[in-house]
């Protein structure tokens, strides 16, 4: 952890500068070269062609819409959104894992996003009502109302 308190942002858990990671580097004695790849490795950058939608915009369009499904389901999408909580949830799977939550403007509703344990680290920088932007697959959305977004990444 004390690694990632000097190369994550504890405010926006925004990519570090190389300048940053180049001061961490030497604070801790570690190779840059090393500690940027690392970095790397949590961070992704957005591809091209990927629909770059808010979660608010994604829950209205699957309550509005038949053909979300067919235009996101089964997709990589980018979500950006206020956090409302980061807890462990049951995924799609029924197994227990890490996940944070978007709000979405209603009670009980929203959009759940699961991370592969490789990708777990920098979701714990985040706080509640924080707006991250990330990228992940859209399994499904549930008849409980709660869409699941699963292997995502924080995004740059």
């Amino acid at each position: 952890m004390l690694l990632s308190g000097l190369v994550y942002s504890q405010s926006s858990n925004v990519a570090p500068t190389k300048e940053q990671v180049s001061q961490a580097a030497r604070i801790l004695g570690v190779s840059e070269i090393d500690l940027q790849r690392w970095v790397d490795s949590r961070f992704i950058t957005v591809p091209r062609g990927i629909p770059d939608i808010t979660a608010v915009q994604l829950y209205q369009e699957y309550e509005s819409q038949a053909m979300a499904d067919r235009k996101y389901k089964d997709k990589e999408i980018k979500v950006t959104g206020q956090v409302y909580t980061i807890e462990e949830l049951y995924d799609h799977n029924l197994e227990k894992r890490y996940a944070l939550r978007f709000k979405t403007g209603t009670y009980s509703w929203n959009v759940c996003v699961f991370f592969d344990n490789a990708d777990i680290e920098p979701i714990f920088n985040i706080s509640t009502n924080q707006t991250v932007s990330i990228i992940g697959t859209l399994i499904e959305k549930r008849t409980s109302g709660h869409i699941f977004i699963d292997h995502a990444k924080i995004t740059r």
